[in-house]
């Protein structure tokens, strides 16, 4: 089979790295423009990433050296009820049988730390330790969950080597159009100086939605009546941070990410267009940022397509979705596309003894498409609740649930909220794979979004586990910081080592 990736960056590369892996023997073309900027002025991940590598045989050591990664625990939302208080999303193993108790034999000392941070019992230690972190104790414990920041270009970049190298070739050229048989599959694709044949082609082109969107116009569900983010104000700077987390801080009328990366912090401010523009925003960043020099603004449109996948091509990554970078999901929503094509591998070769399989692709994209639309939307509606808060300092905040309307099902979410009765039953189907029950808690939790007289409220830890966290506090002293870390691996004392990492 010939197979064909239009566009690079994250998705594109990831993808070409993955066919690769999935179809050995076929060959594999990417196509990237020179002239499309990548997005993003520092990435971060959920822990799957960390196991996709590791599927991939790509040591994460590695890319952290190579893309000036640093490493992510969680989470951190600041002023996100309007009262200066910090909660922490974080990475964690639960016990299954009992989601409000914490199995000594299944936790960890950072899964103890959350627990207690939640409930304001601990003060965060301020950039300063990665609580087990260190490669050692990941080894011993292979149970902890952690995620990665990285540069997004330096990232396209190492992995661009990576797949040339493993014989995924490289054509860096502008595509202008394709031709389609009598019923509508792809067979060529036309660059400015090439023309090749396609078998199966992957739409990587990000915003610009080149096949999904614009070849085959295919049906767009609007995400921003009930998630109104419009523009992004990109404002990096030199300053480098230890902090082992993504920050999240609540503003007027969006937020601000923060991206601790080694040579600097990617920061940008989410925010709602129908209330300020550009430079009403940069003037408000100026109140709580003494560094405000904006790069660029990027205007965005939350969504789906209805469909994924549609004859012979799969659209992957922002080509076909985009929530908002609240929660890091863009590249966690490309890994579940590629890994589910496993399942479907048998269902996206267009060839038999009779020529097209119409049949065996239109059934594989039919079950593909119905997956991929339910994890979006499971998505939409665990971002949607970090809106919920009790902020009110603007017409922003105060007009939100009445102008953007709850995702389907979410009122029957928020009332098992409120009554303290959320359970795994309460969340969307696919949400196992993304934001399961404890996720959610450490939002509702966070965001204190419990009736005040309701008395049903779970609890994370027994009070027990007070004493043990305690004990284990003074473990962090012979702990290695995240700055320890980054510096080992840096002079190559972190060495790969092939264990499974179980993630979250």
């Amino acid at each position: 089979m010939k197979i064909v990736i239009v566009g690079g960056g994250t998705a594109g590369w990831l993808t070409a790295l993955y066919a690769k892996k999935l179809f050995k023997n076929d060959h594999i073309t990417l196509i990237e423009s020179q002239d499309i900027p990548i997005i993003g002025v520092g990435e971060a991940t959920t822990p799957h990433i960390i196991d996709f590598l590791e599927e991939l045989n790509i040591d994460f050591v590695d890319v952290i050296k190579n893309t000036d990664g640093t490493i992510k625990n969680g989470i951190s939302f600041e002023d996100w009820n309007g009262d200066g208080k910090q909660y922490l999303h974080g990475f964690s193993v639960r016990d299954e049988a009992n989601p409000f108790v914490l199995d000594n034999s299944k936790s960890n000392f950072y899964d103890v730390y959350l627990r207690y941070l939640i409930q304001n019992k601990l003060s965060f230690l301020e950039n300063t330790y990665t609580p087990l972190i260190s490669y050692q104790n990941i080894i011993n414990l292979r149970n902890q969950s952690f995620a990665l920041h990285f540069d997004a270009a330096k990232l396209s970049n190492y992995l661009s080597k990576l797949s040339i190298n493993r014989g995924i070739e490289h054509i860096i050229d502008e595509y202008e159009c394709c031709e389609q048989d009598e019923k509508g599959f792809i067979k060529k694709i036309k660059t400015k100086n090439h023309i090749l044949d396609v078998d199966f082609v992957f739409d990587c082109s990000g915003f610009q939605k080149l096949f999904i969107g614009n070849l085959f116009k295919d049906r767009w569900i609007d995400y921003q009546n009930h998630l109104p983010m419009k523009k992004a104000v990109l404002f990096p700077t030199k300053n480098t941070s230890s902090k082992p987390y993504t920050t999240a801080r609540a503003m007027k009328y969006g937020w601000v990410f923060e991206i601790p990366l080694q040579n600097r912090t990617g920061r940008g401010y989410i925010f709602d267009s129908d209330y300020i523009d550009s430079d009403q925003a940069c003037e408000e960043l100026k109140t709580v940022y003494n560094d405000v020099e904006p790069s660029r603004t990027i205007t965005f449109s939350a969504g789906r397509f209805t469909n994924s996948w549609i004859k012979n091509c799969i659209g992957l990554g922002l080509s076909t979705n985009f929530v908002e970078p609240l929660e890091s999901t863009s590249i966690f929503v490309t890994i579940g596309q590629l890994k589910l094509l496993t399942k479907f591998k048998e269902h996206l070769s267009s060839q038999n003894v009779d020529g097209i399989n119409n049949f065996n692709m239109i059934t594989g994209s039919n079950k593909f498409n119905k997956i991929i639309g339910s994890n979006n939307d499971a998505i939409l509606k665990f971002i949607y609740l970090h809106y919920m808060t009790k902020r009110k300092d603007s017409d922003f905040w105060l007009e939100f649930r009445e102008k953007n309307t709850p995702p389907e099902g979410m009122d029957l979410i928020m009332n098992d909220i409120k009554n303290g009765k959320l359970n795994d039953n309460s969340l969307p189907m696919n949400t196992s794979s993304a934001f399961n029950l404890e996720s959610y808690l450490h939002i509702c939790n966070g965001l204190e979004i419990y009736e005040e007289q309701n008395t049903n409220i779970p609890i994370f830890p027994n009070h027990h586990l007070y004493t043990k966290i305690l004990e284990l506090e003074q473990l962090k002293n012979n702990e290695q910081s995240h700055s320890k870390f980054i510096a080992d691996v840096w002079h190559n004392k972190m060495k790969r080592h092939p264990v499974p990492f179980k993630v979250m």
